[in-house]
């Protein structure tokens, strides 16, 4: 990872649950998260990766198929 550029990657956290750190109190779940988002992480939530290979995520959302490439 040391030949990757921060600036050059988008960085995405993706939950199957309805927060991140379901686990936490919502209060710390919340700050968490915008924590995250200010780090310039994008977060999905209610998202289930399905797929991994060298050039794309699948993930499944609200009942349908998606996809990054």
């Amino acid at each position: 990872f040391r030949r990757i550029d921060p600036s050059d990657a988008t960085i995405y956290l993706m939950e199957a649950g309805p927060r991140v750190l379901e686990a936490y109190p919502e209060d710390l779940s919340a700050k968490a998260e915008a924590s995250l988002k200010r780090l310039g992480v994008t977060t999905m939530m209610n998202c289930r990766v399905t797929h991994v290979d060298a050039d794309r995520v699948v993930y499944a959302q609200e009942g349908q198929s998606h996809e990054i490439a």
